[in-house]
C-alpha cells in the first residue's frame, strides 16, 4: 500500500514513508572459519601463508554500532543481498537517495521523485527496503545543479569549493574558501542555480578546505628521486593483458614500490586520471602482480569482488601506510566534488571523520574481500574534515583498466 502526504514546502515535500510489506531474511549467522576468509602475510610479500580466518572488519563494525558479532554478521549479510537492487535502482532517472538505517534493525532507504515506479517497486519485494516518495529534486537534477553552481563559482574566481549532493533534504551543501573581495556569485543571482538547494559554509576561519595524502594493494609507493614514503598502492588492476597497482592520480608519475621485506623495485607510469571519475593512476612493475591487498601494516587477504553503488550510513575501512594499520568510518555523502589547483575532482564518497595523515593517498578503501575505492585526501564539509576516496566502480571508465578479483 502506498501512502503519501503531499502537504508541498519549497523545493520539497513532507511525505510519509512508503513501506513494501517484506519477509525477514533468512541468514544463516555461523562462527565457522568459511564465513570469513581473511589471508595473513608472510615474510616474503609475493606469497601467502596458510589462510587465517579472523572478523576484523566486522569486530571493528560490532564495536562501533555496539551489538554481538552474529548480529553484525547478520546486517552485513543483509547489505550484501542489497547491493544488486541498490545498483539497479540508482540507475532511475528518478533515484533521490539511498541510506541505512540501523533503528529497527536493517533496512535500505530508498527515495524516488514522484511515485516510486511498479518495476522497482516489485523488484523490492522480500526485501527490507523503505520507499520514500516526493523526493524534491532526483540525484540527477542535483548533479546538474551543483555542475552549474561549480562553473559559477570558477567564473567568479574561487579557487577552492567542496559540492555535496543530499537527496533526502533535496540541498546541496557547499563548502568555499573564504576570499575577501570575491562576489559570491550566488548573491549576484549570477547562475541557473536554485539558490533555495544551497547550504553554504563560508569564513574566516575554515582552513584549506580541500587536501591530499600522499606488488599487493596497501603497500608503500615511494618518490624514485628520493625513496621517501608518497602515497600507499590501491588495489591491483588489470587492462586485459597487463597488471598492475593502482593509488590516487596526484601522487607522482615517477614512484617506486617497497614491500614489506624492504625490498624496493621501480615501477612504470601508465596513465593517470584527475576529473570527472576521481582520482587515479596506475603503475606496471617487474614483479608479479597479485590480486590482495593489505589490510594492515603485515595482513593482506584476497579481492573477491569491486564494490557498487553506496548509500550513506554504510561501513567501510582504510588502510595507509603512513598512518598505520587500519580504520572504518561510516560513509557521509555519495557524491562530492572537490575543487582545487584548477582540478575538478568528481564522484568521490565522503566519510563521516578524518582518520588519515599525509602518505595515505591511494590507499584502499574496503569492506571484507570487497574493494571500494581509493583515498583521495580530505574535505571540510559541514564545519568538519572528512576523509574523501574515489569510486572503484569508475576506474574503468577513468583508466580503461578494472580491479582484478582473480
Amino acid at each position: 500500500m502506498v501512502q503519501s502526504n503531499r502537504n508541498a514546502k519549497k523545493r520539497f515535500r513532507t511525505v510519509s514513508i512508503l513501506s513494501i510489506a517484506f519477509c525477514s531474511l533468512s541468514l544463516s549467522v555461523t562462527s565457522s572459519a568459511s564465513a570469513d576468509p581473511l589471508l595473513s602475510s608472510g615474510s616474503n610479500p609475493d606469497s601467502t601463508d596458510a589462510e587465517e580466518f579472523n572478523y576484523t572488519d566486522l569486530n571493528f563494525y560490532a564495536e562501533s554500532q555496539g551489538i554481538s558479532l552474529a548480529e553484525a554478521q547478520r546486517h552485513h549479510l543483509i547489505r550484501e543481498s542489497l547491493q544488486p537492487f541498490l545498483d539497479s535502482v540508482e540507475q532511475h532517472p528518478r533515484f533521490a537517495a539511498a541510506w541505512i538505517d540501523r533503528e529497527s534493525g536493517y533496512s535500505l532507504y530508498v527515495y524516488f521523485v514522484g511515485q516510486v515506479p511498479e518495476e522497482i517497486l516489485k523488484s523490492a519485494v522480500n526485501k527490507p527496503v523503505i520507499f520514500v516518495e516526493d523526493a524534491a529534486l532526483s540525484q540527477s537534477d542535483l548533479v546538474t545543479q551543483a555542475s552549474e553552481l561549480r562553473s559559477a563559482l570558477r567564473a567568479a574566481g574561487y579557487q577552492q569549493f567542496v559540492t555535496g549532493l543530499n537527496g533526502r533534504s533535496g540541498t546541496l551543501e557547499v563548502t568555499l574558501s573564504h576570499n575577501p573581495g570575491l562576489q559570491l556569485p550566488l548573491e549576484a543571482k549570477a547562475t541557473n542555480v536554485d539558490l533555495s538547494i544551497l547550504n553554504v559554509s563560508a569564513g574566516n576561519s575554515l582552513p584549506q578546505i580541500s587536501q591530499e595524502e600522499h606488488t599487493y594493494g596497501g603497500d608503500e609507493l615511494l618518490r624514485s628521486s628520493n625513496q621517501a614514503l608518497l602515497c600507499t598502492s590501491g588495489f591491483v588492476v588489470t587492462n586485459g593483458s597487463a597488471h598492475g597497482v593502482l593509488t590516487a592520480g596526484h601522487c607522482s608519475n615517477s614512484l617506486s614500490y617497497r614491500q614489506n621485506n624492504g625490498l624496493i623495485y621501480s615501477t612504470t607510469y601508465q596513465g593517470q586520471h584527475k576529473g570527472i571519475w576521481g582520482d587515479f593512476q596506475w603503475h606496471t612493475t617487474e614483479h608479479t602482480e597479485f590480486d590482495d591487498y593489505y589490510y594492515t601494516d603485515s595482513s593482506r587477504r584476497d579481492v573477491s569482488a569491486a564494490g557498487g553503488v553506496s548509500a550513506v550510513g554504510d561501513y567501510r575501512c582504510f588502510h595507509g601506510e603512513s598512518s598505520g594499520g587500519q580504520s572504518c568510518d561510516y560513509v557521509y555523502n555519495t557524491w562530492v566534488t572537490s575543487y582545487s589547483g584548477g582540478i575538478e575532482y568528481d564522484r568521490l564518497v565522503a566519510m563521516e571523520e578524518d582518520n588519515t595523515i599525509g602518505g595515505d593517498s591511494g590507499g584502499p578503501w574496503f569492506w571484507i574481500n570487497t574493494a571500494w575505492g581509493v583515498h583521495k585526501g580530505d574535505v571540510l564539509m559541514s564545519g568538519s574534515s572528512r576523509n574523501v576516496w574515489s569510486q572503484g566502480r569508475w576506474v574503468n571508465n577513468a583508466l580503461g583498466v578494472s580491479i582484478r578479483t582473480s
